[in-house]
């Protein structure tokens, strides 16, 4: 019960406006502290105040120095949530990070931090700053819920900074932004500054390599663990007037267990080894795609808990409330080495030829098509990129954007689809396909981000070396299918 507690009152700052105090101390060393104030939103503050006083007392009393690490050496020393001193019906969560390294912090910092400034080496200085940029904030309206926003940011530097468009005194420079200021940034075209400082290079020591943002997940595909299959069974009633063993088409959708097998996984071949429905072995047609490469999430970029397949049978039995068995079978590749190539992004109008960078050219002829920053109003506004390569999905493990400012931000959504130039209606485009494919064989890639910074970036594609497909079967009893 105070688990759920404590998660509930964990969840500050998840919708709502912002109103934000945030000090940033750096060291020399690349070490400092992040000490952060947030003020919960109304639907926030009411899921608090509606817990038990005794509960919400001993669940805040609970989190009170209690330590939390991660793994890129950040760590909570100290958090605290009590009853906003301004409005009594509203809550304020503060806590207090550390970390000895900023480099390796932060990918964790970008998760954990609303707001939170970029900070990159440019012409021998290094840069704090913050452009606009693909946020969970744009899509909040400029009115009712922004009426209240704040950000009040200070960073005390190892250094005077030698510029800034903030306040500065001494070596700690301070930005105010009010409501008004939050809606000009709504306004402001993607690349443009809200902040800016720098200090000489020289001044502190960080290692900006990129990282990742989200740490990949080992999920792995196996049929030894029991699994609630996540899916959904549908039959066609018959039709009234129509005799009881009329056959009709049942489509079925299920997943299966996740283990053994680390993905991202690259399959072939997915074919139904056996479908066993009333007892009776029953013919079935996979609807899903027979090959691909599965990385534990659907098209839309959500977990689905296990390898999901498609199919659809004949029936005559639209009751019928389990499927006993379900067997299929696929040929599962395994990368045994892989390689990146990277590809240097700068502002250009699509279609454009990219080229790898430095002379080892692992992937040939590369092409994006489009970059999609995503729109707040959009009914899917994941940003994303669309390119095309001679390279198919079976021997690409993944895709990485690179930011200047250490972060690595992996496609979390991949779709790829074999193309011709005639699949294309815009002569422009089918022009440009035509004389970078020739007669060649293409695939087109949708990759879809979480977060797309603006060009510049470095584009990663990480590609299979060595390949190694082998027999993978998967089974499931005693289907569910009952209403």
């Amino acid at each position: 019960m105070f688990r759920k507690l404590t998660i509930i009152l964990l969840l500050v700052y998840l919708t709502g406006c912002i109103q934000q105090d945030l000090r940033i101390v750096l060291r020399p060393d690349g070490s400092g502290e992040y000490h952060i104030k947030k003020v919960t939103s109304q639907i926030e503050s009411a899921l608090i105040a509606n817990i038990p006083a005794e509960l919400r007392e001993k669940a805040l009393s609970e989190q009170k120095g209690v330590e939390e690490e991660y793994p890129g050496g950040l760590k909570r020393v100290s958090y605290s949530i009590s009853q906003s001193p301004d409005d009594p019906a509203k809550y304020v969560e503060s806590s207090v990070y550390t970390f000895p390294e900023l480099g390796k912090a932060l990918p964790d910092l970008e998760n954990v931090i609303k707001m939170g400034p970029r900070f990159a080496y440019r012409d021998n200085r290094f840069v704090i700053f913050f452009n606009r940029e693909k946020e969970e904030f744009d899509g909040m309206q400029a009115g009712e819920e922004i009426k209240d926003a704040y950000l009040n940011l200070t960073i005390e530097l190892p250094a005077e900074p030698s510029s800034s468009n903030g306040q500065v005194q001494g070596k700690t420079v301070s930005w105010k932004f009010d409501a008004d200021d939050m809606k000009k940034y709504q306004e402001m075209a993607m690349g443009e500054n809200l902040i800016e400082a720098s200090i000489p290079s020289s001044a502190i020591k960080v290692d900006l390599k990129p990282r990742l943002v989200v740490a990949k997940v080992k999920n792995t595909l196996a049929k030894e663990e029991e699994f609630e299959t996540l899916g959904f069974f549908n039959a066609r009633f018959p039709i009234i007037g129509a005799t009881a063993d009329e056959q009709v088409k049942a489509s079925l959708n299920v997943n299966f267990p996740v283990d053994t097998f680390s993905l991202p996984v690259s399959y072939k071949d997915l074919t139904v080894e056996s479908l066993v429905v009333e007892g009776k072995e029953t013919e079935a047609e996979i609807k899903s795609k027979t090959t691909g490469v599965f990385d534990g999430k659907n098209q839309w970029g959500q977990e689905t808990g296990g390898f999901p397949v498609q199919l659809e049978f004949p029936i005559t039995n639209p009751w019928i409330k389990e499927i006993e068995k379900l067997q299929i079978a696929m040929q599962v590749n395994t990368a045994t080495e892989k390689s990146d190539t990277f590809y240097h992004i700068t502002p250009a109008e699509s279609p454009l030829i990219i080229l790898p960078e430095g002379s080892s050219q692992v992937l040939d002829k590369v092409a994006i098509l489009k970059i999609e920053l995503g729109s707040s109003t959009a009914m899917w506004p994941l940003p994303g990129i669309t390119l095309l390569t001679t390279t198919g999905p079976g021997s690409i493990s993944a895709f990485y954007i690179d930011t200047d400012y250490g972060l690595r931000h992996k496609a979390n959504t991949v779709q790829s689809s074999h193309k011709k130039s005639e699949n294309y209606w815009d002569n422009k485009i089918k022009s440009f396909i035509t004389d970078v494919f020739k007669e060649e064989e293409f695939y087109e890639y949708e990759l879809g981000f979480a977060k797309m910074p603006g060009s510049p970036f470095t584009l990663v594609i990480e590609a299979a070396g060595k390949q190694d497909f082998k027999n993978k079967t998967l089974l499931l009893e005693h289907i569910d299918v009952s209403p």
